[in-house]
């Protein structure tokens, strides 16, 4: 066994599937349902049969492989050949994701024929894809990056931004399962931009589950608690089942790592739960195990024990090593705490035989070794107990020396990741306090348009106010004008009577005594008419300077002086 390269083992693996994306399940569903039975023709009844089957494996894998087999029988009575290879990849993930390799590997190779055939890169690139996913979950992580490097190039050149974003994040996965934290964190930066700017919520679920898988072998706890959590409100939001099933189970294992033991236990029976609605047995069984775990640690033994069995017929049904090797593990740990050492040894041994087929070591596995130590040491057997101690020992030191170069590089991704971060914070709130800015422009603008518009307004009713007093002005002057006219119109009239009359006396042979008599009035009315005409002028001098208090002053006069 080589131990010179120590790795992290994840928390869900099972994330290398996540290449679909689901909205609204069940709703979904019934949508395409009516769409099947209004097919016309027996192709397109097909192809949205193989929608409908994308959608169901994230429910029920179960149902998803009899609908997809039947489906394929459709396909090739009608000689349908894009229809049996969309069919085809869709039977590989069921596959994948129930342990089946062998299944999986067989209809991919079919698969990949009918793409060469078709010569269709798009389909090449979803062969390539699964190929990844198939043999990452088998924990052959070289092999499978080698494939999504291939998916990649190809979408690269052709731009298909949507199905790249998936691509890093898968090849980030196999990265992460290497312990190379460096690539992992570039590819999922990769991968996040290109779903945020698309908005894909779905995605981006995936993403954040994986992302808090990174974070928490990085040790950095709140950040993955942040991420899983996130995660599974998406999933929740957008009804995708698998995804909310990854984050219970990364939660538990989070916990576990914390000694939270009542919350690890919490999530991982809602884990189990899930997975046993979903029919994913490898999940299940791999929940169980980290439940059993929870419960040992809460004093709760003989279920711990009972659990740890179930989990492990579970995994042995799922066909996955890692989890068969990590329900094994388990079960064995269970068994060296409770002192039955001849029932752990055998347990143990197997776990340690599946290690074989796995790519990573981690501290998990040195405890592995340390309780086989201790079984063989309590049975006697001591020269075992030394041999497992010293591999146990070797594989402990190993990874202490890898944790201080990862600690290292820890402290400059934390670093690089916080200042993208906090560049990216920035430039938001530079945009957040622009739009602010031209918010209060608008605001300021609008309110001074307001006010002119009020002092408008105000300007507008004091003009007419006045120009309606003026008018009332003018027309009580014409009124006192044509009052005064009329009154020297009647003096004049008077005068010329009085001028007619003297000119009457001068005629008649009257006496002195009645000639001064008539003089009198005369003398006086020539002096009361030239007065009055003066006093007249005075009117209408005051009246072009439009002081009417002035001119009615002396019109009173004149009216007086007539009396």
């Amino acid at each position: 066994m080589n131990t010179t390269k120590i790795f992290t083992l994840p928390i869900a693996i099972v994330l290398l599937l996540c290449i679909s994306t689901t909205q609204a399940q069940t709703k979904y569903l019934d949508s395409i349902n009516e769409l099947i039975k209004a097919a016309k023709t027996d192709t397109l009844r097909i192809l949205q049969t193989v929608v409908k089957n994308e959608r169901l494996k994230q429910i029920n894998l179960d149902r998803a492989q009899i609908a997809a087999e039947k489906n394929l029988v459709a396909a090739r009575a009608i000689n349908f050949q894009n229809g049996e290879l969309q069919i085809l990849l869709n039977l590989s993930g069921i596959y994948t994701t129930k342990g089946n390799y062998q299944a999986a590997e067989e209809v991919l190779i079919i698969a990949d024929s009918l793409a060469n055939l078709m010569k269709d890169n798009k389909k090449l690139t979803n062969i390539y894809s699964a190929q990844g996913i198939l043999y990452g979950t088998q924990g052959q992580y070289e092999k499978s990056n080698e494939y999504f490097k291939k998916q990649i190039q190809i979408l690269e050149k052709s731009g298909d931004s949507n199905s790249l974003g998936r691509s890093y994040s898968n090849l980030a996965i196999g990265y992460q399962m290497q312990g190379d934290y460096a690539q992992t964190l570039f590819y999922q930066q990769k991968a996040l931009r290109i779903q945020e700017a698309q908005n894909n919520e779905v995605s981006q679920a995936y993403l954040l589950m994986n992302m808090g898988n990174t974070f928490e072998n990085l040790q950095d706890t709140l950040k993955a608690q942040k991420f899983f959590l996130k995660g599974i409100e998406l999933s929740k939001k957008n009804e995708i089942k698998n995804v909310e099933l990854y984050g219970y189970s990364n939660l538990a294992s989070l916990f576990s790592t914390q000694n939270k033991w009542q919350k690890s236990f919490d999530y991982a029976s809602l884990a189990a739960d899930l997975a046993q609605k979903m029919g994913d047995e490898s999940i299940e069984a791999a929940s169980l195990a980290k439940a059993a775990e929870a419960l040992l640690n809460l004093g709760k033994v003989d279920r711990a024990e009972k659990m740890a069995n179930d989990a492990l017929i579970l995994a042995e049904k799922a066909s996955q090593p890692l989890v068969i090797y990590q329900a094994l593990a388990n079960k064995g740990k269970i068994l060296t705490k409770v002192n039955k050492f001849s029932k752990a040894v055998p347990v143990l041994e197997r776990a340690i035989n599946m290690l074989d087929n796995i790519e990573n070591y981690n501290l998990n596995t040195s405890e592995t070794y340390a309780n086989l130590s201790i079984c063989y040491e309590n049975l006697g057997r001591y020269d075992n107990a030394l041999s497992v101690f010293k591999i146990s020992s070797k594989i402990k030191d190993s990874i202490q020396a890898d944790e201080n170069i990862k600690k290292t590089t820890e402290l400059s991704l934390t670093y690089e990741f916080e200042k993208k971060e906090a560049l990216a914070q920035a430039e938001q709130d530079k945009r957040d306090a622009l739009s602010e800015r031209t918010k209060m422009r608008q605001f300021y603008l609008i309110l001074g348009l307001g006010i002119l518009l009020l002092l408008g307004t105000g300007i507008a009713l004091i003009l007419f106010r006045n120009n309606k007093q003026k008018q009332k002005a003018n027309l009580l002057l014409k009124r006192q004008k044509l009052k005064v006219e009329s009154t020297l119109n009647e003096l004049k009239t008077t005068q010329a009577q009085l001028i007619q009359s003297e000119k009457m006396a001068s005629l008649g042979e009257l006496t002195a005594g009645i000639a001064h008599e008539i003089q009198n009035p005369l003398n006086f009315v020539n002096n009361f008419a030239e007065v009055s005409s003066e006093m007249v002028d005075e009117i209408a001098f005051e009246l072009k300077k439009e002081n009417i208090s002035e001119a009615n002053d002396i019109l009173y006069d004149v009216k007086q002086n007539l009396k």
